[in-house]
């Protein structure tokens, strides 16, 4: 039974409920922050655990109304990270942030842009939602069947393994900041496991940085939303992900042949842990394309000396551990492996770091360094980085540049656009016009298309259209326009688009969204 206008549905009420609670409790949550902030300085005081409340108000805050207070939480939480933290300065955001919620209380919130209207439920497809916030993964919860969807929730990642092989969701939305396993090793477990690999992964958070992003689709997420959640968006995206064709988001598969010979990472685990603890290690965390893997395979049994270890990391990922090696050298006895690789045509990509004494770090603490220079690696589109270097001081045999094509007939935003493709290295082409695109996409093997959809000449919609009558393969397209209109977006997307990011944008983020499609 649908609601009548004047009567509240059941996601009103969880909004209106949350931001009372909110607004009871704000004044005494901001007290208990302040003095967690002046106990800093105290021997042992630690503050990852006001990170996390400071965390939650980021998220939740602009969802229910307050959209100051979760920009000023953003600022200090992004300042408690600091190692060089002054806590005068955070007491200072503290304070902005208790003026910002006056504002914010002054300022009646608009649940109808927050409550989009419910559409036909989309085959019984089922959602498996992942947060610790009671608030938020209710409100969350009633947005998503509001799209017409199962939801199924966990208030922490602990039983995921066993809850998504139960339920068999068809999408798992997850948050990345939670006490215990967080996203990032969810999604890491998740991603290993035979059983649940193939079930694509949204990351939902308010840690949202380009790092944090680069991280978690270089894990294997399909996307990465932001809190606030935009309601619209968040549907947007579920139904994006699973209109995908299947190879689109399931892990590649080890093709047919000969077993590489190469333990299991339980069996690599039992040895490397007492190696790490008892002598300088470095660790490299390689990604090659399943056909690749038997090479792979080879070429590690002829680099490799006797004293070190290699095994199977997951399904896409070699993990190697050097004994007694600086990083650099590490990196440098790399290098002829990635060559022979290339010369097969085998793309690679390797993130290294080191541990300079015995003991210096734990197995999972290298491990997980090892995985952030992976997604450095990924990101820059070269072949190998180490943990704590420049990119640019540790590449090696490079693969093929990729090739940009830009269509926009606003100088500035092609200028910005064109900047940041470069740095990534990649190759680009301008376009100011419609019919130019067309002949640019017509003439030459693109990669990606970043496209306005307000073009002179011909439109962004009509480009759409035209590029299914090309040859395969087909550039990957991200619309890049101020249209965010519902159905500009729907019209995009079912005319082929993979991704849609609105003006005004981030560079950083249209990066981000570029390099996922690449990969």
């Amino acid at each position: 039974m649908t609601p009548s206008p004047s009567e509240p549905d059941e996601l009103e009420l969880a909004l209106r409920d949350a931001r009372d609670r909110f607004r009871g409790t704000f004044s005494a949550q901001c007290d208990a922050i302040q003095a967690a902030i002046l106990a800093l300085g105290a021997p042992g005081a630690d503050a990852r655990e006001i990170r996390g409340v400071v965390h939650k108000l980021v998220g939740l805050a602009g969802t229910i109304g307050f959209p100051a207070v979760g920009h000023k939480a953003a600022d200090l939480e992004d300042l408690l990270a600091t190692p060089d933290l002054h806590p005068a300065e955070a007491l200072a955001i503290l304070s902005a942030m208790r003026e910002a919620f006056v504002g914010d209380c002054r300022q009646a919130p608009s649940w109808a842009s927050a409550t989009p209207a419910a559409s036909a439920p989309s085959a019984s497809a089922t959602i498996l939602l992942v947060d610790d916030d009671d608030d938020q993964r209710r409100i969350t919860r009633l947005i998503i069947e509001r799209g017409g969807y199962r939801v199924v929730t966990l208030s922490s990642a602990d039983t995921l393994i066993e809850t998504a092989r139960e339920v068999r969701p068809d999408l798992i939305v997850l948050d990345v900041m939670m006490p215990g396993i967080d996203g990032h090793l969810s999604c890491r477990l998740l991603k290993s496991d035979p059983e649940v690999s193939g079930v694509p992964v949204m990351f939902c958070s308010s840690r949202s940085t380009l790092d944090e992003r680069m991280a978690g689709l270089a894990l294997g997420a399909v996307d990465y939303i932001s809190k606030p959640i935009d309601p619209a968006e968040l549907l947007f995206r579920i139904k994006r992900v699973l209109t995908m064709p299947a190879a689109a988001h399931e892990p590649a598969r080890a093709v047919a042949g000969p077993a590489t010979d190469l333990p299991a990472y339980a069996d690599f685990v039992r040895k490397a842990g007492a190696l790490v603890a008892a002598a300088p290690c470095a660790i490299a965390l390689i990604r090659v394309d399943p056909s690749g893997r038997l090479l792979l395979a080879r070429a590690l049994a002829d680099e490799l000396r006797r004293r070190d270890l290699a095994g199977e990391f997951d399904r896409l990922h070699v993990v190697v551990l050097f004994v007694d090696l600086p990083g650099r050298v590490a990196v440098d006895r790399l290098k002829p492996l990635v060559d022979a690789l290339l010369r097969d045509s085998v793309e690679v990509r390797i993130g290294v770091a080191a541990s300079p004494v015995p003991g210096g770090f734990t197995l999972d603490a290298l491990t997980g360094a090892a995985e952030d220079a992976l997604a450095q690696a990924r990101f820059h589109g070269i072949a190998i980085a180490q943990h704590g270097e420049r990119t640019s001081a540790v590449s090696a045999g490079a693969a093929p540049r990729h090739l940009i094509l830009l269509a926009d007939d606003d100088p500035e935003v092609m200028r910005i656009v064109d900047a940041q493709m470069r740095t990534l290295h990649f190759d680009t082409v301008l376009t100011f016009d419609g019919e130019a695109a067309l002949v640019a996409l017509a003439g030459r093997p693109i990669d990606l298309l970043v496209l306005d959809l307000m073009l002179p000449k011909v439109t962004g919609f009509e480009i759409l259209h035209r590029l299914r009558d090309l040859p395969a393969p087909k550039a990957k397209v991200i619309v890049l326009s101020a249209r965010g209109r519902e159905e500009d977006i729907t019209r995009a997307f079912d005319l082929g688009a993979d991704d849609y990011l609105t003006k005004p944008f981030r560079p950083q983020e249209l990066a981000a969204r570029v390099v996922r499609l690449l990969r």
